[in-house]
């Protein structure tokens, strides 16, 4: 079977825009890490096992809950995430389908907030050994984690 493969911001977009219910992720890991140093809290997100070469997003939220995207022919899309949420993206993934993003928060004003986090990455291509060609979409979901900011 011949594939085109696309990864395309505009897919993210529309996955995460569409109102929501099935099986919450677990396809690769995701991990949260944060290490206090002197006045600063440095946070690691990190993905592995992911998609390779695609950008990985991150949906934040307050509240775990579950959130369902029906895409019609493409299937669905299940977050175990309640609305509402942001998403962010995380970056692309290397070949092994991992990534990591690093940020910093100041240490002496802590928001005293905990955060669901789960994430995403999507691939979209087209089938060509049908008549007419089928889109395809191929989706890897994380498990939840929490950040504590």
């Amino acid at each position: 079977m011949l594939r085109l493969e696309l990864s395309l911001f505009a897919l993210a977009s529309v996955v995460f825009a569409l109102p929501a219910s099935a099986q919450c992720g677990g396809c690769s890991d995701l991990s949260i890490t944060s290490e206090t140093v002197g006045t600063t809290t440095n946070y690691t997100v990190a993905v592995t096992g992911s998609l390779p070469n695609t950008i990985a997003w991150a949906a934040v939220g307050d509240t775990a809950g579950e959130t369902v995207f029906d895409l019609g022919q493409l299937g669905s899309v299940t977050l175990c995430l309640a609305q509402p949420f942001v998403i962010a993206p995380i970056g692309f993934t290397d070949a092994n389908g991992d990534v990591s993003l690093a940020f910093a928060v100041p240490a002496s004003d802590p928001l005293g907030i905990d955060l669901a986090t789960q994430a995403a990455a999507f691939t979209i291509g087209f089938d060509f050994s049908v008549i007419p060609p089928a889109l395809t979409l191929d989706s890897c979901i994380s498990n939840t984690a929490t950040i504590s900011l």
